[in-house]
């Protein structure tokens, strides 16, 4: 009872996110060993268990041809037969004493939101009900976020920060040399350029002299300064929004629950 108390608290921070999500089930496959006069017993717990989740579960199931889809371009058509806007495949094994689940959850248009493989130990048919049912719990939190899609890494916002830190550093450079020489001694130019800095090696001889033209990197200093800034600003931003999807996950087991944190880098 703690597991599924759990799981009702997660199912309503779920359900007040917006619309109740219609899904049916496509499919309890029951392997050797896994007795067949349980399969509707099991399709209860799994109603009951995504039930539990804040799901709107349709009792309707595949007819036809569609009866045995169990992957591929068929499962779009069983959504669009069904009206749902998820689908669930669950298969129950037998592995010695152990019995292992193993559900699939797809939206209407056949991409697959999440899977889970859980092993009952020394599984008795009672036991077995139980992770039925929790697992089904399960499958919506691993569906709310997948790993590899909704997940925002904070390394473009370390990347931006690091670049614009660099420009701003050379901006800063640029400024400072604004004003200064730029040409290498020894240069003796006929006519020296406007603007140039002229030095005498020989005070009493105007005859021989070298020119050093002013650097003009103030403009091009500022531009970098700005850009710096403004790289510094971006990589912050994308590592606070990326912050922002870092979550925290319950998941039942049986007797209790599960906490994870999940972190986006």
């Amino acid at each position: 009872m703690r597991g599924w108390s759990i799981v009702m608290l997660a199912a309503a921070s779920v359900a007040s996110a917006g619309p109740r999500t219609t899904v049916a089930i496509g499919a309890v496959d029951l392997g050797p060993g896994v007795p067949t006069y349980l399969q509707p017993t099991l399709r209860s717990q799994i109603v009951g268990g995504l039930a539990a989740a804040a799901y709107d579960v349709k009792s309707d199931v595949p007819r036809g041809e569609l009866a045995t889809c169990r992957d591929g371009d068929c499962i779009a058509r069983v959504g669009h037969a069904l009206d749902v806007d998820q689908i669930v495949f669950a298969s129950i094994t037998a592995a010695g004493e152990s019995r292992v689940i193993d559900m699939r959850l797809y939206d209407a248009h056949g991409t697959q939101l999440a899977t889970l493989h859980e092993v009952c130990d020394l599984c008795g048919e009672s036991e077995l009900l139980d992770h039925v049912g929790l697992s089904a719990s399960a499958l919506r939190a691993r569906a709310v976020e997948p790993p590899h899609e909704r997940r925002r890494s904070k390394v473009p916002g370390f990347v931006a920060i690091t670049a614009g830190t660099v420009v701003l550093g050379v901006g800063i450079a640029l400024v400072a040399l604004d004003g200064r020489g730029s040409c290498s001694a020894g240069d003796m130019p006929v006519y020296p350029d406007p603007g140039a800095v002229i030095r005498y090696p020989d005070p009493t001889n105007h005859a021989a002299y070298v020119c050093r033209d002013l650097y003009a990197t103030g403009g091009l200093g500022i531009g970098g300064i700005t850009l710096g800034v403004a790289g510094i600003a971006l990589g912050v931003g994308l590592i606070v929004r990326a912050r922002a999807h870092d979550t925290v996950q319950v998941t039942p087991t049986p007797g209790g629950a599960t906490i994870g944190m999940t972190l986006s880098w």
